[in-house]
């Protein structure tokens, strides 16, 4: 028997016997290049510096295996259990990591230039250091998954699912978003490539965005604990009129990204109602949102309440519709109408005017 043969079955017959001997021949590196393992139960698995280049490890179960800088470079994880394996350092060139599960593993410095991880399971797992230029990331799972200081150079990402991505000095340039045979396109930021393959490619966006920004309605305000009922009455109100209603619920005060996301939801909205009973945090998103986007805005405060001083600085803008009072939940839901139409009927007097300041302009 062969090394080799002698190492395949040594490590398929006991895992733990296997970890014991590797402890006690801690410099014995075996070499398991080209060997057929597929389908094998390694959990937990000291695989550390072994040499499985070019090997079969399809479908097989490496949950928690440690396989720290162990030559792996052409070897075939394709449908593998990686979970929580310990990959950091490890040679994974043109290795085919395709629907494999690499859910929290650690590739911390891992090579990976060219390696395919089609469709595969990246959430939580750590890349940070790693190099993944030319890699395909096609169609991968993508949460919270680190890739601070990783190389992203010339990567494909078409149809990747990216979200909370930690991106601390990444080298991301080149990343190709269509898929293998089209066209390349590329861009330079992995969060917003799946955003921008979607702009070029899905024939109904034109329609989607019109609906959003034709039926969207922003409200903005303080709702307490006391108050929430009046935010799902409006909500609710909003909806049977075949409005669309996004609601920005200030809990807690407001900072920089708070205010970035309410100025974004506000360029996509028809218009905006903006609660003043509790002005708390209103007022630094009106000083944001009112001078600079020309949309209705519709002020609503509760009777007894005063508005804050410095909201009369606004109503020089013709957009800011005149103030309106309400009782209570009932009274306001039944006045939503009449604040609608006004909101409307100021949207087509602001479109008016935009369309007519565009036919003052003659051709060349």
């Amino acid at each position: 028997m062969d090394k080799k043969e002698f190492f395949r079955k040594k490590l398929l017959r006991d895992i733990k016997g296997w970890n014991s001997w590797r402890d006690e021949n801690f410099k014995i590196k075996p070499n398991l290049s080209n060997t057929n393992l597929s389908k094998s139960y390694l959990r937990k698995a000291n695989l550390v510096e072994v040499n499985l280049s070019g090997s079969i490890l399809s479908e097989a179960y490496l949950r928690k295996a440690n396989l720290m800088n162990a030559d792996l470079s052409a070897t075939d994880f394709s449908e593998a259990n990686l979970r929580r394996a310990k990959l950091d350092g490890a040679d994974l060139r043109r290795a085919n990591l395709r629907r494999a599960n690499l859910s929290r593993a650690n590739l911390k410095g891992a090579k990976l230039h060219k390696a395919s991880l089609r469709g595969a399971n990246l959430s939580n797992a750590d890349f940070s250091n790693a190099d993944l230029s030319k890699a395909d990331l096609s169609k991968a799972l993508l949460i919270q998954t680190n890739f601070s200081n990783t190389v992203l150079t010339n990567s494909r990402v078409h149809g990747i699912s990216a979200w909370d991505l930690i991106l601390d000095n990444t080298t991301q340039t080149g990343l190709i978003i269509t898929k293998s045979g089209d066209p390349a396109v590329t861009v330079g930021d992995i969060e917003v490539a799946q955003f921008i393959y979607f702009m070029i490619e899905n024939k109904k966006i034109r329609r989607v965005i019109n609906a959003l920004t034709s039926k969207a309605v922003l409200i903005l305000g303080r709702f307490t604990k006391k108050r929430k009922d009046i935010l799902d009455a409006l909500r609710d109100k909003l909806s049977e009129m075949d409005y669309l209603p996004i609601i920005f619920d200030f809990e807690r005060p407001t900072d920089r990204d708070f205010t970035e996301t309410v100025l974004t939801l506000a360029c996509l909205s028809k218009f905006v109602i903006i609660d003043l009973t509790d002005p708390s945090s209103t007022p630094h998103e009106s000083k944001t949102t009112i001078p600079d986007l020309e949309i209705p805005f519709q002020p609503i405060i509760q009777e007894g309440q005063r508005e804050y001083v410095m909201f009369k600085n606004f109503k020089k803008y013709p957009w800011v519709l005149k103030g309106k009072k309400y009782k209570n939940k009932n009274d306001l839901i039944q006045k939503i109408k009449k604040l609608t139409e006004a909101a409307e009927a100021k949207y087509l007097e602001i479109r008016a005017q935009k369309d007519n300041s565009s036919a003052d302009f003659t051709p060349l």
